[in-house]
């Protein structure tokens, strides 16, 4: 008899993680030595997916049993692999004998497809713009992590945020790498272009960054090809952020100058206020006798209160006499219509009242 025993089958995949639109082959090794004697035997390969056999298509390939006498192999191909194929894939192999009555023996193995489930690529954040040319720039972005499985990037750009009709070349991830750029040519100076990254998974999952935008300036005298300068919406917006805060300071400061001021200016007026002759702070008024004509030739300057109770101020004009030229003082009693003294005309000195 050609045929010993059973043949050996072990089912292996190619990944140990396996990730929505990656390509992924299941082995099935079948293992003859000490099976088969001569090369009377029809090795038969059987593929099942939950008990049900699997018909191949444009995606999904099977490839016939290969070998010798030592052991064929066979191999089930997802291209690429979809989340709907998850599930428990059967090989099962058939010997039969050519010559003589034997039956056929049989044999298989089996393993369990886990497709992980597929997230979203995390969104490419910090998008700026590098080299800026008179007709070309830069885009960069950068990545946290990779969150599914290896992603591609393409910048999608146009002249109006609502339509981004043009795409960079692609660019792919790489394993460590968290920082990208492209490089966006044929642009037109002196105008503005709206940009934003658009990342993809092998499960078709995507993700955007937000839209940003930039305008190269270029002058008159520059040529193509000639450093420009790149000026973005948020450069804008912080200079217009600073003109307003630049305006509220100088405001601040006008009114702390015009306060100071108002406060110098009712200090001096106090101040003159009460320097006043007869006047004491809180506007009373001082009264005092008046002056002897020895006081008044020197130019004292008294006040009285009169029965009115209005103020009467007499100022002494004149210069101050030799020693030998005073007016002879008298006696309150000479003047019994006075209870101050002589009247001030026995001086030499003019008398000015101010009511």
């Amino acid at each position: 008899m050609p045929i010993i025993a059973p043949p050996s089958v072990m089912v292996r995949i190619s990944e140990d993680i396996i990730l929505v639109g990656e390509d992924v082959v299941v082995y099935c090794d079948i293992d003859l030595i000490g099976v088969v004697r001569g090369r009377d035997v029809a090795v038969e390969v059987t593929w099942f997916q939950e008990g049900v056999p699997v018909r191949p298509d444009s995606r999904l390939t099977i490839s016939g049993a290969t070998g010798d006498v030592g052991g064929v192999h066979s191999s089930l191909t997802f291209s690429p692999v979809h989340f709907s194929d998850m599930a428990t894939y059967e090989c099962r192999v058939t010997l039969t004998p050519l010559l003589g009555p034997a039956s056929p023996v049989s044999s298989s193995d089996s393993i369990f497809l886990n497709i992980s489930e597929p997230v979203d690529p995390v969104r490419p954040e910090d998008v700026t713009f590098r080299e800026v040319q008179s007709d070309s720039v830069t885009v960069q972005w950068r990545v946290s992590h990779i969150s599914y499985s290896p992603e591609t990037y393409v910048v999608q750009y146009g002249t109006s945020r609502e339509s981004l009709i043009h795409n960079s070349s692609r660019t792919h991830s790489e394993e460590g790498v968290m920082t990208y750029s492209v490089q966006l040519s044929g642009l037109r100076d002196n105008t503005t272009y709206y940009v934003q990254v658009l990342a993809t998974n092998t499960a078709l999952r995507s993700s955007r960054s937000s839209v940003e935008s930039f305008t190269i300036l270029v002058t008159s005298q520059m040529t193509t090809g000639q450093p420009a300068s790149c000026q973005t919406e948020s450069n804008e917006s912080a200079s217009i952020v600073g003109g307003i805060l630049s305006l509220v300071v100088i405001l601040i400061i006008g009114v702390s100058i015009l306060g100071f001021v108002i406060l110098i200016l009712k200090i001096r007026t106090l101040k003159l206020m009460l320097e006043k002759p007869g006047v004491r702070e809180g506007g009373e008024v001082e009264s005092k006798s008046v002056p002897t004509a020895t006081n008044a030739a020197y130019g004292v300057v008294s006040h009285d209160q009169s029965s009115s109770g209005d103020v009467a101020m007499y100022e002494i004009v004149g210069q101050p006499p030799s020693s030998s030229a005073r007016p002879t003082a008298h006696p309150p009693s000479d003047y019994p219509h006075s209870s101050q003294g002589p009247p001030l005309t026995d001086s030499p000195y003019d008398v000015i009242a101010n009511q």
